[in-house]
């Protein structure tokens, strides 16, 4: 007895085999296996169908068995034996589409498979949108990604280039995320719109004046929500200024209570005041308008810097400028002496001299006790 699927395959063999009359034209066109007459009167030879069942054996499978005509995935077994006639892992007994390897399920029965279906379950909600395409109960999703632990605030510099911050969000229900960005200063940026990474655009160059810069990253669910965090981005200033030096860095040797101006500041960059500072204040002093004052004997060092403005950080010279500061002139009964020297005691035994007592003298002064052949 003939199977139901073995009636199925044969009555559409036997459909394909009918013949036809070719009205009007006095000619017949048989597609039978019998032998047939061709338009010009002559016969053909018969196809061959060895096991008899209908099908040529140039179009069967399976020639020598006339259970079988069709192996649809082509694995050696025919469909009509075959548990899975398109190969694709569902037995055709649960398989909406036996004979199509890309689809396996139809939901709503409409004949179109959940592969290629927009809407599974027919509800009126796309797939994309639908929490559950297979739960017609469970449709739209109204609630937006999350971002993680964003930022509000993001401190940069005028030398920030590249990657600067990547913003993550979740969504509830695992739909992709789609990343961008708008807001007043949108175009400066590029935002990945897959991963989040936010970078700058080739070629900007960032001022102190933009500060602050205002950026606001979206992230946008299959649903359509879109969730919105703002950031301020402000910018400090990170150029290095031109080196700054004195035109010269060597001084004359000034006596104590003696002054010096100091030689022009040259080089730096921007609008920034200059201000000096000394290395050894109880040797000298400076006031801001580079005027040195010697205090007492020593190496005298002062330094400039330079403040930053707009976009420049501060600068210092890198050399100091330097001078020795000497003993000054000193008086005694209406004589003044240049140096005074040291003595041993008692001071009478050195006539002719202005002496100090040499532990003033190691200090550096003689402006304490002054001897002259050992009067005080």
């Amino acid at each position: 007895m003939m199977t139901t699927k073995a009636w199925v395959t044969a009555t559409i063999i036997g459909f394909a085999m009918i013949s036809t009359a070719e009205a009007g034209f006095g000619r017949t066109s048989s597609y039978g296996f019998g032998g047939a007459n061709t338009p010009s009167g002559t016969t053909t030879s018969p196809q061959a169908d060895t096991d008899g069942d209908g099908v040529p054996d140039s179009q069967d499978p399976f020639p020598n068995d006339a259970s079988e005509s069709l192996d649809t995935d082509q694995d050696g077994i025919g469909n009509l034996a075959d548990l899975d006639d398109d190969n694709d892992g569902v037995p055709d007994a649960s398989d909406a589409f036996p004979l199509d390897l890309t689809e396996q399920l139809d939901t709503d029965g409409d004949g179109i498979g959940n592969n290629r279906d927009t809407d599974d379950y027919n509800d009126g909600v796309l797939d994309v949108a639908d929490l559950d395409p297979l739960d017609p109960r469970v449709s739209t999703d109204n609630q937006p990604p999350i971002f993680q632990a964003p930022l509000s605030t993001l401190a940069l510099n005028t030398l920030s280039t590249g990657q600067i911050l990547t913003m993550i969000a979740n969504d509830d229900h695992s739909s992709q995320i789609q990343y961008g960005h708008e807001g007043d200063d949108a175009n400066l940026f590029y935002i990945n719109p897959n991963t989040g990474e936010i970078s700058f655009v080739s070629g900007v160059t960032l001022s102190v004046s933009q500060s602050p810069l205002s950026l606001t990253v979206t992230a946008s669910d299959s649903a359509g929500n879109v969730a919105r965090h703002a950031i301020s981005v402000t910018v400090s200033a990170a150029t290095p200024q031109s080196r700054l030096s004195f035109a010269s860095v060597v001084g004359s040797d000034t006596p104590e209570q003696g002054t010096v101006q100091l030689p022009m500041v040259q080089g730096g960059s921007g609008q920034g005041a200059i201000s000096y500072g000394v290395n050894s204040p109880s040797i000298c002093q400076v006031n801001q308008s580079g005027l040195v004052t010697a205090l007492r004997v020593g190496l005298c060092e002062v330094t400039a810097n330079k403040a930053g403005s707009g976009d420049y950080l501060n600068a210092a010279t890198d050399t100091p400028y330097r001078f020795t500061v000497t003993q000054g002139a000193y008086a005694f009964n209406g004589t003044t002496y240049s140096r005074c020297v040291a003595s041993v005691k008692p001071c009478d035994r050195v006539a002719g001299q202005i002496m100090a007592t040499k532990a003033f003298v190691e200090r550096g002064v003689c402006d304490a006790i002054i001897y002259n052949n050992g009067a005080n």
